[in-house]
């Protein structure tokens, strides 16, 4: 600050927040005559800088900043999942150029188009929280969309697809095309408080980077509104860009108020309830040692789409096509080596209301490349 107004005759900050007083996790004001102080070093020797600038982020600044070694091992979690996260993103782009291997929207795989909206609800509301300065919102909303929405389903789901199909091949590159945009987001998302972090991050996917990241600006997304425009096959009205206003929450695209694009995201919610239930399934044959792992599963699976809960999968279903289409996308969806999707309930066990499934081991012969069992055929 001092610096700043001696070079430029003005203050380097345009706002100034602050805590209350640092105290411990008795709520012990910290003083050296109580012995209780943590200076910041030992803190940054823990978790490091940005896991200090993290710590800031997640206490609000209407009240007293607590230190103790559960909060900063809660941090450093967070961090790690963070930094894991982009890692396991970085690492399956080596070989990716966003400018020369994309593909166009109508070419992405369904749920990698889904992953595309999901973002842009991630984007939006981490933009508004930071927009009113609410960084304890933005702390857990990194957290929450890096373990629920990415570690815990659209990775896990697509991971197979990056080791094993051909590596220029449009599925490899689909998940590609949408991971390289989850990567851009979350990193500009992160800058302003996981600094140093994010600098590096981007040095290495930003091809021919020609300026700082805290240069440059949050993404705009534009390509969210062409996937929501295929899906629902009409144009999207679009305000001012919300980067160039003092209230984002105002000036927001307004892609996703439409009942198309709605009906559709309840599609998505539902199969991923459905998902949820057959998950279960598996699990309970893992703890009984009959499988080690999800792609050791076969499964025999009927949706009673006549159930209120479950009619609006039928439109779903009819954009995926043919029954092989639907089987795929199941197949995938519950990362399994093989699925049937039967015409009607019988023989199957009840899993859940409207949900008929009978899950056992696979059959026939287990690809080492893969680890998918093939019924047909022997090991290829």
């Amino acid at each position: 600050l001092i610096t700043s107004l001696v070079l430029e005759g003005e203050s380097c900050t345009k706002t100034i927040m602050t805590h209350g007083y640092t105290v411990d996790e008795k709520g012990r004001k910290m003083s050296k005559s109580l012995g209780n102080v943590v200076a910041p070093q030992d803190i940054i020797d823990k978790v490091g800088t940005d896991g200090l600038r993290l710590w800031v982020a997640s206490i609000g600044y209407d009240s007293d900043p607590v230190v103790s070694q559960n909060l900063l091992t809660n941090i450093s979690e967070v961090f790690r999942k963070v930094r894991n996260t982009q890692r396991f993103l970085l690492s399956n782009l080596y070989d990716f150029d966003i400018n020369k291997d994309a593909l166009g929207v109508e070419e992405l795989s369904a749920i990698d188009r889904y992953a595309m909206v999901k973002l842009y609800d991630f984007q939006n509301k981490v933009l508004a929280s930071y927009n009113s300065c609410a960084f304890t919102s933005v702390f857990h909303d990194l957290a929450d969309y890096c373990s629920s929405e990415l570690s815990s389903f659209y990775l896990d789901v697509i991971k197979d697809r990056l080791y094993v199909e051909d590596a220029n091949g449009k599925l490899r590159r689909s998940a590609q095309t949408s991971m390289w945009h989850i990567l851009d987001v979350l990193t500009k998302l992160t800058a302003p408080i996981m600094s140093f972090n994010a600098e590096i991050v981007s040095d290495f996917y930003q091809k021919d980077k020609a300026e700082s990241i805290h240069l440059q600006s949050f993404s705009n997304l534009e390509f969210v509104k062409m996937v929501v425009e295929y899906e629902i096959g009409e144009s999207v009205p679009v305000q001012a860009p919300f980067l160039e206003t003092d209230n984002i929450m105002e000036a927001k695209m307004e892609i996703l108020k439409s009942d198309s694009i709605v009906r559709w995201q309840d599609s998505w919610e539902v199969l991923r309830g459905v998902r949820s239930i057959i998950l279960k399934s598996i699990e309970e044959l893992r703890a009984k040692a009959i499988v080690g792992h999800s792609l050791d599963v076969s499964v025999d699976l009927y949706i009673d789409l006549n159930l209120e809960d479950y009619k609006i999968l039928q439109e779903f279903f009819k954009k995926l096509g043919d029954p092989e289409q639907i089987e795929q996308f199941f197949k995938e969806l519950l990362v399994v080596s093989q699925l049937k999707y039967n015409k009607d309930s019988d023989n199957l066990p009840h899993l859940a209301d409207g949900v008929y499934a009978k899950v056992r081991h696979a059959v026939g012969e287990k690809c080492p490349r893969c680890w998918q069992w093939d019924a047909n055929s022997g090991v290829d």
